[in-house]
């Protein structure tokens, strides 16, 4: 998924928040629901009061046999809204399922509509929220404290993984330590750090994060560990 710096992108995007949890990919065939990660791991069973839900919306709301992938993201709400990730075993029966898009076979009506109708009134889903302009949106993230946004077109069709993030974060707390040269596609990936955050960089101008040694960068994406990047691990911990 694209990042980009917050700004209004047009009237053609709408804005949903952006959710820090687990990505689903949730598949019901008409008679069998499966709940997968952006992974391909199969998580039906940790999430089972989530499958447990959704199965029941398919079977009473969905086109008999009817072919359907739903995308959302599986979070965990704490105080205020905000998600509380990565999660603790005990979370797994408190999270809910936020509905991003939905691709019913054979039925490619509004979709955003149809998310509504199936989701609402539930207990354990929800339908990701949206705001049709920007400055709407970002003034609620920075009021609230949220990660961020997600735009999106508001014709496009289905896609996975789609939208460009906006995410709130203070650049001003961050500095570049090292990066790395990709020469193959003449790009590079800059790791920098910052009070308890470790972060990563990808900029297509080499020159300009050489330059940026010890300042601050432009763009920056949360990294969850340094599993990744182990030539950083070192730097990172000091």
């Amino acid at each position: 998924m694209e990042q980009r710096k917050p700004q209004d992108l047009g009237e053609r995007y709408a804005y949903e928040l952006k959710y820090d949890g687990t990505q689903a990919q949730v598949f019901w065939d008409g008679g069998k629901l499966t709940i997968l990660t952006k992974a391909g791991i199969d998580r039906t069973e940790r999430f089972n009061h989530l499958a447990l839900e959704l199965e029941k919306v398919c079977r009473e709301k969905l086109p008999e046999n009817a072919e359907t992938l739903i995308v959302g993201e599986i979070v965990k709400f704490g105080g205020g809204g905000k998600c509380i990730f990565p999660f603790k075993k005990e979370d797994f029966g408190l999270t809910k399922l936020i509905a991003f898009d939905i691709k019913i076979k054979g039925d490619y009506s509004v979709r955003r509509a149809e998310l509504k109708r199936l989701f609402g009134g539930c207990l354990h889903i929800e339908v990701a929220h949206r705001y049709e302009s920007f400055k709407d949106g970002w003034a609620d993230v920075l009021y609230n404290g949220y990660e961020g946004l997600v735009a999106k077109l508001k014709d496009a069709s289905f896609q996975l993984d789609y939208g460009i993030k906006m995410k709130n974060l203070e650049d001003k707390d961050i500095v570049i330590v090292n990066y790395e040269e990709n020469k193959l596609n003449n790009t590079i990936t800059a790791i920098g750090q910052g009070g308890e955050r470790t972060v990563i960089y990808d900029q297509e101008a080499i020159e300009q994060v050489k330059a940026g040694l010890g300042k601050i960068a432009i763009t920056i994406e949360n990294l969850t560990g340094t599993k990744r990047f182990p030539k950083f691990k070192k730097i990172v911990e000091g």
